[in-house]
């Protein structure tokens, strides 16, 4: 499944560990989510067992072990070595098998129609445009000609939008809190339906939540909720794009 290059990502076993960015930020314990998304889950349960998913950007591994425990054939990509040493030690304490891969999703190391679904929650936007253009393009590369791709993205609109220093349109590199120095894209929907042309149909859903209501349902400090531009907003609200694509080729 992985293809043969100098560029090819290692798999964990043989991965260098490093101190990036996202291995500071696994390390904290409110940075490890165990309960799998509800949407996430809605989308592996259209697949039969056997199905082959990547989960790009799989953190510390919640929705490798639920689509696992349905019995797809799972692989995680993950840059951060802390995340995927977790998700390997929880694999195995659920008598599992996936397949973890150090790397990220801007230039997958797999070859051709190598799965069935991609999921990619929450972590396109650690990008600029460009980079998650190319991503998109990935998708469709390794996606089976029939594959199913689901993306949770930030969207434009988002309480954060604005905070940080600007790299580009919609794209911030917030200077402060757990994510600091980690780019921010806050996707507009022409940007959105430019990175589908690659996918023969899809669906767009615009989803808004309340930072006070999301607190109190997951029992956390949504990230710079005390900055002065989130305290002047009158009902700040985290805004994502939730995208389900098909290819059809």
């Amino acid at each position: 499944m992985i293809r043969s290059s100098k560029n090819t990502k290692t798999k964990l076993d043989s991965c260098n560990m490093t101190d990036r960015p996202w291995d500071k930020i696994f390390k904290k314990d409110n940075y490890i989510w165990h309960d799998p998304d509800p949407i996430v889950t809605s989308f592996i349960g259209h697949f039969e067992a056997g199905a082959r998913l990547l989960d790009a950007g799989c953190g510390c591994g919640r929705h490798l072990i639920y689509a696992a425990k349905h019995d797809l054939k799972t692989t995680g990509l993950d840059e951060s070595v802390t995340a995927l040493l977790y998700a390997k030690k929880w694999v195995k304490s659920e008598n599992k098998h996936c397949e973890l891969i150090q790397g990220d999703f801007f230039s997958f190391p797999f070859i051709k129609h190598s799965f069935d679904a991609i999921i990619a929650s929450y972590c396109l936007n650690h990008g600029k445009k460009q980079q998650i253009f190319n991503a998109f393009s990935e998708f469709s590369r390794v996606l089976s000609s029939d594959g199913e791709l689901l993306v949770i993205l930030n969207a434009h609109g988002d309480y954060r939008e604005g905070i940080g220093e600007r790299l580009e349109e919609g794209t911030y590199m917030i200077l402060e809190g757990p994510e600091a120095y980690i780019p921010h894209h806050y996707a507009r929907i022409e940007f959105v339906k430019e990175c589908l042309k690659f996918m023969a149909s899809y669906t767009i859903k615009h989803q808004k939540d309340s930072i006070y209501d999301l607190e109190n349902k997951f029992g956390i400090k949504m990230q710079l909720r005390d900055h002065p531009l989130v305290k002047d907003q009158k009902d700040p609200c985290a805004a994502h794009w939730i995208i389900h694509a098909k290819l059809n080729r």
